[in-house]
């Protein structure tokens, strides 16, 4: 038989096996809210779920019955990072296509999927910064889902949004689903999707939670109550729990306990340093490659114990002209804000300590290269000045933020150095007026090798 011929007639029976075959029931896999969700016409919807509520299995779902209802069309869902999507769908997806029949083609590497009567396509990525939110310029788009979208900073959501998303569902007449958990710091794109507030206005909202979700006794073997029950006596907590209500009733509930440093913007948004004072630059780098390079310049003054952060930059594979060229510009007198004092740019500095290698203080979020750093979760501004013939420095903090510095940081750092090493440390706290202004800092060797060693000596930051 000619080759054209049976490739001819094997295309002609596996049509007929598809048309051959069971209409797909979502009674089957979608219960009542989901359902909801799937009839929705509206094409901007904005939903979220407490866990265990099905939030995944919607989205599956959805991009099933997109894939089959318009051919040659592609899908895209989106999470905070690539890997992140990952994990949270792809193996899912496939499980669920693989149940179903369907009959579909997998780049594990590309992360598409492509269905191989209609040639339909599903793209998994992530939107860690700019770089990544820019490889999702230039196609079309028959349907977005951005997930956990909670956690994606509202400035980059903007731009993956009205700059990317948006343009490219317009040909198609396409839409998207944003959807995550309520954050405890009730801000950003999503809880304004959700509120239709400020430049996320004009989305559907959805919503439900576990006990909405039929299918979990089936597939775990407990029901709503006793898996709240049992969440709550591991943690310590009843079910009234802020973090409780978020996670799994799906509740916009504000907690800033969980946050590190509490941003409110009435205390921490400024659109002017304030007048009257000399102020000084520092630009912290935190120098990564698939984690972002990232710069923040910092402005202080000698006279105030107050940080103020100017101007920042993030962005990943960069190569060392891109990020030397950024440095440069910071520290040009070409900026909004005035030179960077390039004797100022720093990624780790050090406290001297007597009779032992210097303690390390490094201004990123991780540091895998120093061991034993104290990390201060963002880049620090400090001044340096001579003091009785001993050159000491001064972190500056907002005294809002010092309550939480003390307990989050400085005091776990401490506790970690007396545990580890030999150096017993111990600080005091000064205050100018009511203000504190910095901390004085012991440090004396446990056990005496030398006798000039055994003598303490104070720092004051």
């Amino acid at each position: 038989m000619d080759i054209n011929k049976r490739l001819i007639l094997e295309e002609i029976a596996r049509r007929k096996a598809i048309k051959s075959r069971p209409a797909f029931n979502y009674l089957e896999f979608a219960h009542s809210y989901q359902l909801k969700l799937l009839d929705e016409n509206s094409r901007y919807v904005a939903f979220w779920a407490g866990r265990r509520g099905g939030k995944t299995n919607a989205i599956i779902l959805k991009m099933k019955k997109i894939a089959k209802d318009f051919p040659g069309e592609k899908q895209v869902y989106i999470a905070k990072t690539r890997k992140y999507a990952k994990s949270i769908i792809w193996n899912e997806l496939k499980k669920f296509l693989k149940e179903t029949k369907e009959d579909f083609t997998t780049n594990e590497t590309e992360l598409t999927i492509t269905f191989n009567d209609n040639k339909s396509s599903i793209i998994i990525g992530g939107c860690k910064d700019e770089n990544e939110v820019s490889k999702f310029r230039g196609l079309f788009y028959k349907w977005v889902y951005i997930d956990e979208a909670q956690d994606i900073k509202k400035s980059l959501m903007t731009i993956l949004i009205n700059e990317v998303i948006s343009p490219a569902l317009i040909d198609v007449n396409g839409g998207l689903w944003m959807c995550g958990t309520p954050h405890p710091s009730c801000a950003g794109a999503f809880y304004e999707a959700r509120h239709g507030k400020g430049d996320f206005k004009g989305y559907k909202n959805y919503n439900w939670n576990l006990f909405d979700n039929p299918f979990l006794l089936k597939k775990s073997g407990k029901t709503g109550d006793e898996i709240i029950e049992e969440i709550c006596k591991q943690r310590g907590v009843d079910k009234d729990d802020p973090a409780i209500q978020r996670e799994f009733f799906g509740r916009w509930i504000k907690s800033t306990e969980s946050i590190v440093y509490k941003y409110d913007p009435d205390l921490n948004d400024f659109d002017t340093l304030p007048e009257g004072y000399h102020w000084q630059y520092v630009l912290g780098v935190d120098i990564g490659y698939d984690d972002a390079d990232a710069l923040v310049v910092l402005a202080y003054s000698e006279d105030l114990p107050d940080i103020y952060v100017v101007e920042e930059f993030k962005r990943s594979k960069q190569d060392i002209t891109d990020l030397a060229k950024k440095i440069g510009d910071f520290a040009s007198d070409d900026n909004n804000f005035g030179a960077v004092d390039t004797g100022k740019i720093v990624d780790t500095f050090d406290i001297q300590v007597p009779g032992r290698t210097n303690i390390e203080i490094h201004s990123g979020n991780s540091c895998v290269d120093t061991k034993g750093c104290i990390l201060l979760g963002s880049a620090i501004g400090y001044s340096q000045r001579e003091l009785e013939g001993e050159t000491v420095r001064y972190l500056h903090f907002s005294n809002k933020l010092m309550s939480d510095f003390k307990k989050r940081v400085l005091d776990l750092a401490i506790n970690d150095i007396n545990k580890k090493t030999d150096i017993k440390v111990t600080y005091q706290q000064h205050k100018k007026g009511r203000s504190i202004s910095g901390f004085s800092f012991s440090f004396k060797q446990k056990k005496l090798t030398h006798e000039h060693i055994g003598s303490k000596r104070d720092l004051i930051l």
